[in-house]
């Protein structure tokens, strides 16, 4: 798909659009990861609805970095309204841990179920926050959502990445210069198994990486083949650090250091 072309009256209309259609539904469960997508829907459920009249779950694994827990809380604190906080067993699933390609829909159907299973969400409605470009990607989670029902309220109003990206920034949200991040199991390459030493020693890296001036760190594995994925711009501080990454990336206890870099693709 091509760049879409935005302004901020058609992301306005958009937003009313999204607005009537979620005070059709009553009593929803939202799924908040605290990306800039479910933050800002959990904003906007915060304008239709009142704290009472919905319910916002977040799931705690070890596939979740500990800064974007904290900043998960800290956009909620914002909003107003804490979220549920729901373990997660990723890492007791032998069909998650063996990390094939489909290794995201055993993690959405699990937590799903997780929410289906509770009590307290009995046959009430879920939302998540996949928006239009999500529909471009491979994302074996978003069959597993809509097996279970799970509706996706930014698809009903036509909202794409970059409007949710300009509401927040025009509405002067602290979210809005959100990197987008993503779960700590997707830097494993598919084929080898996912652990928890193995997770926490990529956390680990990325975050004294970033400390760096690094604006997005992604450690990719592969069969102890490490790549680091930043943006573009930041290729410079890259060259300037490489001996200092290096460094942080055995010291973390990897058994090698760098076989390459590449660039996020925004």
């Amino acid at each position: 798909m091509g760049r879409v072309m935005i302004n901020i009256e058609q992301a306005y209309n958009k937003l009313c659009r999204l607005k009537n259609y979620l005070a059709q539904i009553n009593n929803p469960i939202l799924t908040y990861s605290g990306g800039l997508d479910s933050t800002f829907l959990f904003w906007v459920c915060m304008q239709v609805y009142t704290a009472k009249q919905f319910d916002a779950v977040l799931f705690v694994t070890d596939c979740m970095p500990e800064s974007e827990l904290s900043n998960a809380l800290r956009w909620s604190e914002f909003i107003g309204k804490d979220p549920l906080l729901l373990p997660s067993y990723d890492l007791k699933s032998e069909e998650f841990t063996k990390n094939d390609s489909l290794r995201c829909y055993y993690c959405k159907r699990d937590r799903i179920k997780l929410i289906r299973d509770n009590k307290h969400f009995y046959c009430r409605p879920i939302f998540d926050g996949t928006q239009m470009d999500d529909l471009c990607d491979d994302r074996p989670g978003m069959q597993a959502s809509k097996e279970a029902g799970v509706i996706s309220p930014y698809i009903y109003a036509g909202f794409h990445k970059e409007e949710i990206a300009l509401l927040s920034k025009h509405e002067n949200l602290p979210w809005a210069d959100l990197v987008t991040e993503s779960c700590l199991a997707t830097r494993i390459k598919t084929g080898n198994r996912i652990n928890i030493n193995l997770l926490k020693m990529i956390e680990l890296a990325e975050a004294a990486i970033k400390k760096l001036g690094f604006k997005l760190v992604r450690l990719r594995w592969d069969n102890e083949l490490i790549t680091l994925e930043i943006f573009e711009e930041d290729d410079a501080l890259f060259r300037k650090f490489y001996v200092k990454i290096n460094a942080i990336i055995l010291d973390t206890g990897f058994n090698r250091g760098l076989s390459s870099h590449s660039f996020y693709n925004k």
